[in-house]
């Protein structure tokens, strides 16, 4: 089973997370369907595609010549849909929150404080 980094790395590529949100709405699509959303070739989908697949989170049928993707269930559309719906906080907001302070432009000025001199 993968770990969370590794499923947010898969998940964090453009290409992929394009893909991802392709299927969302439930219809299966086929690689070339999925390479046109992503802006990718065909090749390159396919190795997107398996990673995606390995990791677990589509599914792959084949019917006659053409191979078809969708999301490997209920779970990791409602991950996405979660994923998706987080507010888009930028960086310095985040780490003001982090560190309890509010955000601005102090969060990212380094501190302005005189090192301690050592006691003789």
């Amino acid at each position: 089973m993968p770990n969370l980094a590794s499923i947010a790395a898969l998940i964090g590529d453009p290409s992929r997370a394009a893909m991802l949100q392709a299927l969302l709405p439930g219809e299966a699509l086929t690689a070339g369907e999925l390479a046109r959303v992503a802006g990718i070739g065909a090749a390159a989908a396919s190795q997107q595609l398996k990673a995606l697949a390995e990791a677990g989170l589509i599914d792959v049928h084949a019917q006659g010549r053409h191979r078809y993707h969708r999301l490997a269930g209920e779970e990791v559309a409602a991950a996405l849909e979660t994923l998706i719906a987080l507010p888009q906080t930028s960086p310095p907001q985040i780490l003001a929150a982090w560190r309890g302070l509010p955000p601005g432009p102090a969060v990212l000025a380094p501190s302005r404080r005189a090192p301690r001199r050592a006691a003789a």
